[in-house]
């Protein structure tokens, strides 16, 4: 098992994966892990040699293998949490009108009024609607905008189980991590009322004392942690090495197909699911690139020309055949979709 480290380039390095972890983990189960260190260099440029081509256009020529790929529930709360404990926000920051003016910043300057009323009606149906709540309700305004804003993992994540599907990949399997730990970032900051699954909680799981030396230990010792939070390390420790060893997870973990894109949730109780963050995976995937790429120098196309089909849109460049059947998902042609969009999306709330 190689483990290259994340970091977003800028940090990051290999004595975070400690030995203690990466033994009653990984290798007492019949594995070898190699922790790599790298590094992109001062302005992180990626060369040629590494990287040939840009990723949209090279992942057409990749071999299938068996993919294990997901996200945690509340992915952007790990910024946030460091927000709050630098004391730089604190819990009465998120209002209407914070987050609704938060909601712009994928827009460029030089986006029309008509628009950015449009992209933004749209967001406020999606994200917003479901909650119905009050101006100055800060823990649900926080919650709105750590939905959609978790939306960008979310739909980086998706867009490549896409490739890997389009490809006609049989063995990709998806996950999201939904229980929620004091182990970690939660403990250095309690939100009243909110126990969020922030971006890399589940490396504790994997790593034990992933960036904190002592964390289990001193979990254990305040009573932060029960008999789940146990079990879950032991579920992590043997998927992670089947996976590694037999390129499956989990014999109750089921590869995920363009008809269901399911996936395993992993809760103190674990099951499969269908249509894997499928709200955030057609926003940012297939509405917000209309608003970005758009040009505001041409009239906004009519809604007749949109379009839905059984699944989301397999390349025509491609030769593998699209699946269908199933539960009818949406491709977005044009800017004006919200009508469709939304008559797809109300089964959700």
């Amino acid at each position: 098992m190689i483990w290259i480290h994340g970091g977003a380039y800028y940090a990051g390095s290999a004595w975070e994966y400690p030995v203690k972890g990466g033994v009653r983990n990984l290798v007492s189960r019949g594995v070898v892990v190699v922790v790599i260190q790298y590094r992109l260099g001062l302005l992180v440029f990626v060369d040629g040699y590494f990287l040939p081509k840009n990723p949209n256009e090279i992942w057409k020529n990749r071999p299938n293998i068996s993919i294990l790929i997901g996200t945690n529930k509340d992915e952007s709360m790990l910024d946030y949490l460091e927000l709050y404990l630098s004391g730089e926000i604190n819990e009465t920051y998120f209002t209407r009108d914070i987050v609704e003016e938060l909601f712009d910043l994928p827009l460029t300057s030089s986006t029309s009024n008509t628009t950015q009323t449009l992209y933004f009606n749209i967001v406020k149906d999606m994200y917003e609607q479901p909650y119905g709540i009050k101006d100055d309700d800060h823990l649900g305004w926080l919650k709105i905008w750590n939905d959609f804003s978790t939306g960008f993992h979310v739909g980086s994540v998706g867009k490549d189980v896409d490739y890997w599907l389009w490809l006609g990949n049989p063995n990709v399997y998806v996950y999201e991590l939904t229980r929620s730990s004091r182990i970690g970032f939660n403990r250095f900051y309690n939100i009243p009322g909110w126990q969020p699954v922030p971006h890399g909680l589940e490396l504790y799981y994997i790593w034990m004392d992933w960036q904190i030396d002592g964390e289990w230990q001193y979990a254990i010792d305040h009573h932060l942690i029960n008999q789940t939070d146990f079990d879950l390390l032991n579920f992590f420790g043997e998927t992670w090495t089947n996976f590694a060893k037999t390129g499956i997870p989990h014999s109750d973990w089921k590869p995920t197909t363009q008809e269901t894109y399911s996936y395993f949730e992993i809760d103190a109780t674990r099951q499969m699911k269908d249509y894997y963050r499928q709200r955030d995976r057609i926003f940012f995937n297939k509405i917000l690139p209309n608003f970005i790429n758009s040009n505001d120098t041409q009239p906004l196309p009519k809604p007749t020309s949109l379009s839905t089909r059984t699944s989301l849109s397999t390349p025509t460049s491609l030769t593998t055949t699209p699946q269908t059947g199933g539960q009818n998902k949406v491709t977005v042609n044009s800017m004006i979709l919200l009508v469709v969009v939304l008559a797809h999306l109300k089964f959700m709330f």
